[in-house]
């Protein structure tokens, strides 16, 4: 998978439904997270699913702790807006301040940004 991902000019992954957002990388050696960079991943969150409880704590060490992970919030609910230019690739994470009805507000509540030909994702 990486030698094809690596084949593709400025590929990110994009992908969901652990119920958490989270930004990351695929590494050169996938059996290794601490090998360099290859491909930046984005992981959007959920709005109406929720993340156990009882669980967002030892999640967040946990993904926090591992060297491929760049940013993790299992917290809040919400989606990713992404604004893709020829120079780089902005990724918007929206968080929703309630679920419980359809005027809630939402706020973006972190924001990365992907330079083109840059494996590694950085806040903005």
């Amino acid at each position: 998978l990486v030698d094809q991902l690596r084949a593709v000019d400025n590929p990110v992954v994009i992908t969901g439904d652990i119920h958490a957002s989270g930004v990351g990388v695929v590494t050169a050696d996938p059996d290794d997270p601490a090998t360099p960079a290859v491909v930046p991943e984005l992981v959007g969150t959920s709005i109406s699913s929720t993340f156990p409880s009882g669980l967002v704590e030892v999640f967040e060490s946990a993904a926090a702790a591992m060297p491929s992970v760049r940013y993790v919030d299992a917290r809040r609910r919400g989606y990713v807006v992404c604004e893709v230019t020829a120079d780089d690739l902005t990724a918007d994470f929206r968080y929703m301040a309630s679920t419980a009805t359809a005027e809630a507000e939402v706020a973006t509540g972190a924001r990365w940004v992907i330079a083109a030909g840059d494996p590694e994702p950085r806040p903005a």
